[in-house]
């Protein structure tokens, strides 16, 4: 999946931004460069996050346009067979 390549890219980053931030900690400069390079990377991460979390409700639209129940729908057909 594309969100799960992408988490694993952001987590790849985050840890040569560790990596570097051990290698340049003597100069400030360097190290509020790596903080906000490291919070970018970390917002970016929770994008990601959202949008795995949320991936039936983005899908939706689209399925419909193409033919597919929406996703409230699959969730009813989901509910009443548990029942």
């Amino acid at each position: 999946m594309v969100a799960a390549a992408q988490r694993h890219a952001y987590l790849a980053e985050l840890a040569a931004l560790a990596d570097l931030r051990k290698q340049r900690k003597g100069d400030p400069l360097v190290s509020l460069l790596i903080d906000a390079a490291t919070l970018h990377t970390e917002a970016n991460l929770k994008v990601v996050e959202k949008a795995e979390d949320q991936a039936e409700l983005i899908a939706a639209p689209a399925r419909v346009v193409e033919g597919e129940p929406a996703a409230d729908d699959a969730q009813r057909a989901t509910s009443a067979t548990a029942l």
